[in-house]
């Protein structure tokens, strides 16, 4: 049993990073359940799909405290939940997963939102995890490859929505600089 979670910036690699662990414990015979939040519905449904369009199948769902009684959740060794921070009862489902079911989970999510405030309930998982893997990006703005921890949203957005969904058409990896300067 253990809490991983890996987590940054748009466009730094995080759900490929989470495929990677999921084939290597497919592997050596290890049971994944690999769950998406079904608002993120950028490449497809059904499925955790990179930025590069390679994809593995993923059970899609709003809330995760149902699929405590599902068999899939029951049947797997590892627990892999991609776009954390879209679940309202992540801390819930992954505190019983961890500490009462004895499962192994792998937490994937933005570090922060465009305007760098907590995104989610995914930070409030730091007390209890194992292991933080923060990725990073590259600054799409400068001419060598400097660190991008921040996403840097391209558009105005819609106050009225709690997260908005979106891809390089809404937003970018930046470095600090390019963050408070964009041009």
């Amino acid at each position: 049993m253990s809490l991983e979670l890996l987590i940054g910036p748009m466009f730094a690699g995080k759900t490929s990073a989470l495929m990677a662990r999921v084939r290597r414990y497919n592997a050596i015979g290890y049971n994944c359940f690999l769950i998406t939040h079904s608002s993120d519905n950028r490449y497809g449904h059904d499925a955790v799909i990179n930025h590069n369009k390679e994809k593995l199948s993923a059970f899609s769902a709003e809330r995760l405290l149902p699929l405590l009684e599902s068999a899939a959740y029951k049947s797997a060794k590892i627990v892999a939940i991609e776009e954390a921070h879209f679940f309202d009862d992540l801390v819930a489902f992954v505190i019983h997963a961890v500490e009462t079911d004895g499962k192994q989970v792998i937490c994937v999510g933005l570090n922060g939102s465009a305007e760098r405030k907590p995104i989610g309930h995914i930070n409030e998982l730091v007390p209890f995890c194992d292991i933080i893997t923060k990725i990073d990006a590259f600054c799409v703005h400068c001419t060598e490859p400097t660190v991008a921890p921040f996403t840097r949203r391209l558009c105005a957005s819609d106050s009225s929505k709690k997260f908005v969904v979106g891809s390089t058409d809404i937003y970018e990896a930046v470095c600090r600089r390019h963050f408070h300067h964009p041009n």
